[in-house]
């Protein structure tokens, strides 16, 4: 309920100017907020100002500046809004100004806040909007908790507003991320879950700049070892210092701030030189291992790893182990002679002849501007193709921005209002994308679920992309799992936004079509960290499967496979799952039709899971909430563990429970 602005004025000045309050009713921190804004700022609590919104020109040149930060942060701020699951809820992102960049809530939600400039574009800073979450947790660099009755002005009252910081990888503030709540009441977890999005956001916004970098994890308990608090150090290939680090790392270091450890070499944290942790890290199979700081010797349990662009080499190089010296190139590859040699030299292994030659003709053809066409059946690796052009064109320093066309197809409006509001919402998006994908690439993924107003807005930046220089230029990658042309003859889809995104059509196999699927298998092992061999008897089992759900369900099983395994022996039959090993051998089962794998499942219980099937979930994903129902099972629903044994962290893992309908048990 919105308060009597005269009484809520009444009340600020008189805790600020007679300190007549009891301590119990407003925390030092909403003091010092209030008294920021009459002293500091010159508000006036019974005037209110709505904050001001930025021209849609200004509010682009923000997201241009912010395109890294929102890259990262769009996926946790969409986790976090589906782990609070409440309508009532709003997640924001504000910069360092306090300017809204991105919101995600329902859409009468939005419709409300509307109505306070609460939207993507305003200005929530104390000097605009007084006393709120977003604009204290910026002034003061910390988690900050503002109930009704906190807010500097009356309006604002009825929200309950809880914000945390995001810092860069050099320890700077950036901006906060924030949960805005219509009542007096938020959720208990919800700080708790805001500061690990947050936490997060960070860990990707470091890793993503220091992608030349390799990882080292580490904390004092084995088992939090690679997950969102423990501690992450990003080191040199070149010399084996310490370029980056999180807030967790200062914190279980023992220091203030990043300046204190950047630049530093390994050796002067851990008792050992980082070529010996990285040779151990491959002798445990990229497992924690104990190691000891220096000076008062405290032990931890660290691991090092090999960044994505490492992994990359690794893949081309089929597995090959190497040990790196700093006299060498760490990647174990030693640079091109001669600046003529490409990187289209290296091999991405697709487990196909065919696909191998479609990825040597995409390459070619990028250096045109020609837009490349993906289509095939789910799962089959359309993204993943795509990440490897990029990572071996003249394009991989730059940004590769994957667009869900699937969201903005979603959309529905319910009146002539709700078409503006969405046109400009599909419009917004679109073009965000566009701009944070400036010279790199920009991956439309399921784009056949585009609306036709959809559609008619990307032919229109298309447009836009064409007065712009080669250098500047947008490369589109497409995926599609339905034939473009089939749904241009349906009416569904513009034959002009077609001939623009199909300048190369590729189609990619399903798994059972491949050619040398088990070169495959190896190569999903080496991303995985792992580099042994399949036994022959596991192979042929492997081979035996028919893969409806394609490269897709194959990385989920060979994750499963390498969480089971505890030794450095081959992979043998017992680490394949057991559906798998009943389903195989099986007839052929369709990608649209595959009732006959629910069939295969036993339909009696086992270790108290349940019988039914779930509603909307397809038989894969039918299978796969099986497999994982069973891993909680096993070990008695301790999410820590399971996030362990998959190889996963925790927010991934509550993300596929959400989607897998997998409620939560504290039994």
């Amino acid at each position: 309920m919105v308060l009597d602005s005269a009484h809520h004025a009444r009340r600020i000045r008189q805790i600020v100017e007679k300190g007549e309050y009891c301590p119990s009713d407003v925390s030092d921190v909403v003091l010092s907020s209030w008294r920021r804004c009459l002293e500091g700022y010159g508000l006036d609590p019974e005037q209110s100002q709505v904050p001001p919104v930025l021209t849609r020109a200004e509010f682009g040149e923000r997201h241009e500046r912010s395109a890294e930060l929102l890259y990262e942060a769009n996926q946790e701020m969409e986790l976090l809004y589906h782990q609070l699951a409440d309508e009532q809820l709003v997640v924001v992102l504000v910069d360092l100004d306090g300017t809204i960049l991105h919101l995600v809530a329902c859409a009468p939600l939005k419709t409300e806040l509307h109505a306070l400039n609460f939207c993507p574009g305003a200005i929530w800073s104390e000097r605009f909007a007084g006393s709120n979450g977003m604009g204290t947790c910026l002034a003061t660099g910390a988690p900050t908790l503002i109930r009704t009755t906190d807010h500097f002005y009356s309006e604002h009252t009825a929200l309950t507003c809880a914000a945390v910081p995001i810092f860069d990888p050099q320890g700077e503030l950036i901006a906060a991320l924030n949960v805005t709540g219509r009542s007096g009441i938020l959720p208990h977890s919800s700080m708790v879950l805001i500061n690990l999005a947050a936490r997060m956001i960070e860990n990707r916004l470091m890793e993503a700049s220091c992608s030349d970098a390799l990882t080292v994890y580490f904390h004092m308990q084995a088992e939090s070892v690679n997950v969102v608090y423990g501690g992450i150090l990003m080191v040199s290939t070149q010399d084996g210092s310490i370029v980056a680090l999180n807030r967790n790392a200062l914190l279980l270091l023992g220091y203030q701030h990043a300046s204190e450890v950047c630049g530093r070499a390994i050796e002067s944290i851990f008792q050992l030189s980082f070529a010996d942790l990285l040779q151990r890290s491959i002798e445990h199979s990229f497992q924690p291992m104990p190691v000891y700081s220096c000076g008062l010797g405290n032990r931890f349990f660290a691991v090092a790893q090999y960044s994505r662009k490492t992994l990359s080499h690794l893949v081309a190089r089929g597995g090959q182990r190497f040990v790196p010296t700093y006299k060498q190139d760490l990647y174990g590859v030693s640079e091109p002679a001669s600046p003529q040699r490409s990187r289209v030299e290296s091999v991405v292994e697709f487990g196909d002849t065919e696909i191998q030659k479609s990825f040597q003709q995409a390459l070619k053809v990028m250096r045109y501007q020609v837009p490349i066409l993906l289509q095939g059946e789910l799962g089959t690796g359309k993204e993943r193709f795509a990440r490897a052009v990029h990572q071996h064109s003249d394009r991989a320093e730059q940004a590769f921005v994957v667009l869900d066309c699937m969201l903005l197809g979603q959309a529905q409006p319910v009146s002539d209002i709700g078409v503006t509001e969405i046109s400009v919402e599909v419009e917004s998006s679109l073009a965000r994308k566009v701009a944070q994908a400036a010279q790199g690439v920009l991956f439309l993924d399921k784009v056949q679920e585009l609306s036709l107003p959809a559609q008619a807005q990307l032919l229109s930046l298309l447009d836009q992309q064409e007065s712009v220089g080669d250098e500047q230029r947008v490369l589109l990658i497409s995926s599609s799992s339905l034939s473009l042309l089939d749904k241009v003859a349906q009416g569904s889809f513009r034959a002009d936004l077609y001939y623009r995104l199909s300048g190369l059509e590729l189609n990619l196999k399903p798994l059972r079509e491949r050619s040398h699927p088990a070169n495959l298998f190896r190569a999903l092992l080496c991303q995985e960290g792992c580099s042994q061999y399949l036994s022959p008897e596991a192979e042929a089992r492997l081979l035996a499967y028919t893969w409806p759900g394609n490269v897709r369900q194959l990385s989920h099983v060979l994750r499963v496979m390498v969480a089971q395994k505890e030794d450095a022996a081959p992979f043998l039959e017992q680490h394949i799952p057991l559906h798998l090993l009943r389903m195989a051998g099986e007839p052929l089962v369709s990608s649209i039709s595959m009732q006959p794998l629910v069939q295969a499942v036993p339909s009696t219980a086992i270790g108290g899971l349940p019988k039914e099937q779930v509603l909307g979930l397809n038989p894969l994903e039918q299978t796969e909430r099986m497999t994982l129902l069973r891993f909680l099972e096993d070990n008695r629903w301790n999410i820590s563990s399971v996030s362990k044994q998959l190889n996963m962290s925790r927010n991934t893992l509550y993300r596929r429970l959400h989607r897998l309908q997998i409620p939560l048990r504290t039994e």
